[in-house]
């Protein structure tokens, strides 16, 4: 079990606000909480032995109860103080943006107090996007706006207790903190599946027509034409969208084509329109995408549909599109587990172009006479990065998605990943073809006690002879001997069981699910990759 040590500095009482905060069986959260409204010394002393600061501020610190210069000058102090802790620490950082309850009695209190107001949490927000890798923003004021200012605030509490929040808004601060910890450290879903009548438009297309259903500016159809941006927003972020529907396709593609609508059928890596039981449609799917049932949220407004899909892969999240209860539903969405992405990659807002470009691989496969051919063909480039701080959001990412090809499918977050580089070699491969840039495919991992701690390629990279590449140029510029290795057997990482016995490492023990190698001197491999290896 990994344990993630977090130290709370606020103005507020955090011994009981934060507790029970565990997020999966793999993670252990344990708090320590520092004295109130000491927040720079507490910055300040604030140790190695802490994975994060939980830096939490009310609208009513520093004796202010409304927007203040005073108020100003003292969070950008504290903002100076997280500069230092970040950078000489190492550290990570959760802070929120503040809600404000002001009293004004002329429309000069108004303009000061909004412009102070706005300022101030402008200072951190532009702190945490600045510090992206290493923050966590709470939309604080968002969960107060949403409960009501009056329903939520208490100075009383405040004085009396230092808590000023009401029940009713406790329970939601404490979720919002637990859903952006655990999609920190949980990996992201990959793609939405989506049926199409009654779920992006209202009506049935094969039985009203194009012009028949609703989808435009007016009610009911704005609130389809409303999803359907939420789903350009997600595709943007790296969410890859495939339709799932009982219908024809020239039905579809008329729709798309006819009626002026967020989505056009582009927007779509695949599309399954036809009259098959949708669980079939989505098990090829699965299999053309290459990703399992668990990165895959499923939305049909049918519940004979959800049931039926359920019952045949559980591993499938699986949302109801309600139009009677339109309102909850992009909340819900926004809430699904593992949707919400902390930092969004270069390869995340290509993601829809990447899988584009891989169906036109397959095309050119399938016109090859031999593997040997088809690889040629690709004109392949493999660019390797050493120790890049830039590839660590990237890095992190992989080690948390990456399944099959992961010999030990070990789990590091972005702080393991700057560990790592400090104290040993993060190698980080990408690879261009001539249908395009699929971005960082590739990563291997050797800590300072020269063993393999990570090796793994991503599935859009299998079967280019690129792992055997990876390893040998890793251990051509690690040149350290012996070095160690090892196998730990997951559900899903079967295929690389024989891997390293099958590039000239030695089995040194072999249980029922774990293996450990060593290599004792350097071996040349026979040159089998068919491109061109470039470091960078």
């Amino acid at each position: 079990m990994k344990n993630i040590n977090i130290k709370t500095i606020s103005d507020i009482t955090c011994n009981n606000f934060f507790r029970d905060f565990n997020i999966s069986d793999d993670i252990q959260i344990n708090f320590n909480h520092g004295h109130i409204d000491q927040f720079i010394p507490e910055i300040l002393n604030t140790s190695d032995k802490n994975d994060f600061i939980l830096l939490h501020i009310s609208p009513y610190a520093f004796n202010s109860y409304s927007p203040s210069k005073s108020f100003q000058n003292s969070v950008e102090q504290i903002i100076q103080s997280l500069k230092s802790f970040i950078k000489d620490h190492n550290g990570k950082v959760i802070l929120n943006n503040i809600p404000f309850h002001t009293n004004s009695f002329s429309q000069d209190d108004i303009y000061e107090d909004f412009n102070l107001g706005y300022e101030i949490n402008n200072l951190l927000v532009n702190f945490a996007r600045d510090n992206q890798n290493d923050c966590i923003l709470i939309d604080l004021a968002g969960l107060v706006t949403e409960v009501g200012l009056l329903n939520s605030l208490s100075i009383r509490n405040y004085s009396i207790m230092r808590l000023p929040y009401t029940n009713l808004v406790r329970k939601k601060i404490f979720e919002e903190y637990k859903f952006n910890l655990s999609n920190y450290f949980s990996p992201r879903k990959k793609a939405i599946f989506v049926d199409a009548d009654n779920t992006l438009w209202d009506g049935v297309v094969g039985e009203e027509g194009v012009n028949g259903v609703k989808i435009d500016h007016e009610f009911p159809g704005s609130n389809y034409y409303q999803f359907q941006e939420n789903l350009i927003k997600l595709k943007k972020s790296g969410i890859i969208l495939c339709l799932v529907t009982k219908n024809n396709l020239s039905d579809i593609e008329e729709i798309f084509n006819e009626r002026d609508m967020p989505l056009s059928i582009n927007d779509f890596v695949e599309i399954k329109a036809n009259w098959e039981p949708k669980s079939k449609n989505i098990e090829e799917l699965l299999i053309s995408l290459n990703i399992g049932a668990s990165s895959v949220i499923f939305i049909d407004d049918n519940p004979f549909e959800i049931d039926q899909v359920k019952r045949s892969n559980n591993d499938l999240t699986c949302v109801q599109f309600n139009p009677n209860n339109f309102s909850n539903l992009n909340n819900e969405l926004s809430k699904v587990p593992n949707l919400y992405a902390h930092n969004l990659t270069q390869e995340d807002r290509v993601k829809s172009e990447s899988y584009a470009q891989e169906k036109e691989r397959k095309k050119n496969m399938q016109k090859s006479t031999s593997i040997e051919d088809y690889l040629s063909s690709l004109d392949m480039e493999i660019n390797i990065f050493y120790n890049n701080k830039e590839h660590i959001p990237r890095i992190s990412q992989l080690t948390q998605k990456t399944n099959q090809f992961n010999l030990t499918t070990k789990r590091s977050s972005v702080s393991d990943i700057e560990n790592f580089m400090q104290s040993g070699s993060v190698y980080s491969f990408s690879v261009k073809d001539r249908f395009g840039d699929m971005g960082i495919v590739g990563v291997v991992i050797i800590n300072k006690e020269n063993n393999i701690d990570t090796f793994l390629l991503s599935c859009r990279a299998f079967g280019r002879h690129i792992e055997k590449a990876m390893l040998s140029e890793a251990l051509k510029h690690n040149n350290k001997y012996p070095i160690f290795s090892s196998y730990l057997a997951s559900s899903k990482n079967k295929m690389t069981e024989q891997f390293y016995a099958e590039n000239s490492f030695l089995e040194k023990t072999n249980g029922d699910d774990f293996k450990t190698y060593s290599m004792e001197k350097s071996v040349k491999y026979e040159e089998n990759f068919y491109g061109e290896i470039i470091w960078s």
